[in-house]
């Protein structure tokens, strides 16, 4: 169930794995990417559950722009500047 266009979003989440496994070159990078894996793919569960755009911690929309900035977060601004605190 996908409500809202999930093309953009995916595309990015595609792009950033591709940019970070040119990267992996070393150790580090390798476990970073491994890392940036489970994210990208929690995040495409998410988007083929609809809740991709929906903050795990309140429940409101997290805004497109923080989405096309960090297409993995899990909260929308206000939670994560609370999370900061």
């Amino acid at each position: 169930m996908v409500e809202k266009n999930s093309t953009p979003y995916q595309k990015i989440l595609l792009d950033r794995l591709d940019r970070l496994q040119k990267q992996a070159d070393s150790e580090e990078a390798l476990a970073c990417l491994g890392t940036e894996r489970v994210l990208v793919n929690f995040a495409f569960d998410r988007i083929q559950r609809g809740e991709y755009w929906e903050c795990v911690e309140c429940g409101e929309d997290i805004a497109e722009k923080r989405l096309l900035s960090d297409p993995t977060t899990l909260v929308c601004s206000c939670c994560a500047t609370r999370s900061d605190k």
